[in-house]
């Protein structure tokens, strides 16, 4: 995904809600994707949709998606970064919406989830 076509992605659908497959099998050493990007070109891809989302004021559900590499450790640290700049992202989401009026149903799923992702990066960084 290049910014040239999110931004098109962004102008054509007019969304509300933002949903990133974040697929691994872009991955270079992937044995089916064809993308080829570095484990860095994978985490620049994420920061592009997270922070696009973000100056968006667009929430996001993300999955994880794909990972056919041969060392499966590969493709568990590709998903647990995104898992991880997610987190982040919804930090930055939850206070930059704190100060904007939301429904009391999304603020209060945020703050659910927010805890559940905490203690999944503590437990696992």
């Amino acid at each position: 995904m290049s910014e040239e076509g999110l931004e098109q992605a962004f102008r054509r659908s007019k969304a509300e809600l933002a949903i990133y497959l974040a697929g691994a099998d872009g991955y270079e050493g992937d044995r089916f994707g064809r993308l080829k990007l570095s484990k860095s070109g994978l985490q620049e891809r994420d920061q592009m949709v997270f922070s696009r989302c973000l100056d968006a004021n667009l929430p996001i559900a993300v999955t994880m998606a794909g990972g056919y590499a041969p060392n499966i450790d590969d493709i568990v640290d590709i998903h647990f970064q995104t898992v991880r700049a997610a987190a982040l992202h919804a930090e930055a989401y939850k206070s930059k919406i704190g100060s904007q009026p939301t429904s009391r149903g999304a603020q209060d799923e945020s703050e659910a989830f927010l805890p559940l992702v905490q203690r999944l990066l503590v437990k696992t960084g």
